[in-house]
């Protein structure tokens, strides 16, 4: 697994470690989740831009997550890092 250096404080804190998103081995960006009521939240903070392919993927992941977390629905926000 690579990571540019500059990203390392973000992937591996020493508390609350995010989720990553991987695309060919590489890390991409970072999850978290959050949850009200029945709506699962996810933030994904990218190291870049992210094909539209790569993001019907995480949307497709995050449905899974949403349902190991009771949720309901999942809404998916992308930023940038």
């Amino acid at each position: 697994m690579r990571l540019d250096k500059k990203y390392h404080r973000a992937v591996w804190k020493t508390v609350g470690e995010p989720g990553t998103v991987l695309a060919d081995g590489k890390i991409v960006g970072i999850w978290r989740p959050r949850k009200s009521g029945r709506t699962v939240t996810l933030t994904v903070s990218t190291f870049g831009a992210l094909s539209a392919d790569l993001r019907k993927q995480v949307r497709a992941d995050a449905e899974k997550v949403a349902e190991l977390r009771g949720g309901a629905t999942v809404q998916v926000d992308f930023d940038k890092l």
